[in-house]
């Protein structure tokens, strides 16, 4: 399994949802259930003002493990956990916004 190595610069945005299952009864009362035992995290990452070679380097891993085909590792620099992940999106943006200067916005989700 390939790792994703690259720190964004940027703050890290995250998110944790539950798939919780809420069922009407004929009473009025409402009855819930977990249809997963753990969260499932998500995270965009921000690399802002990064050099061509890290910008080639992302898209060049992106292209790699087939956008959001494929899981990878990544570690959270936040709580230095490793997550297997996967990207969120069939796409990502890469903005050029100078000579060997670019910005980048992707996403990430926990894979389960």
């Amino acid at each position: 399994m390939s790792t994703f190595t690259y720190l964004p610069d940027a703050a890290i945005e995250s998110s944790i949802a539950y798939k919780t299952l809420v069922t009407d009864t004929e009473y009025g009362k409402k009855r819930r259930r977990n249809k997963q035992a753990s969260p499932k995290r998500s995270w965009n990452l921000n690399f802002m003002n990064t050099t061509e070679t890290i910008a080639n380097g992302i898209t060049a891993f992106y292209i790699s493990v087939s956008g959001p085909f494929e899981t990878f590792d990544w570690e959270n620099p936040v709580d230095s956990v490793t997550y297997t992940v996967r990207f969120k999106d069939g796409s990502f943006n890469k903005d050029g916004i100078g000579i060997d200067n670019y910005n980048i916005q992707l996403s990430l989700v926990e894979v389960i």
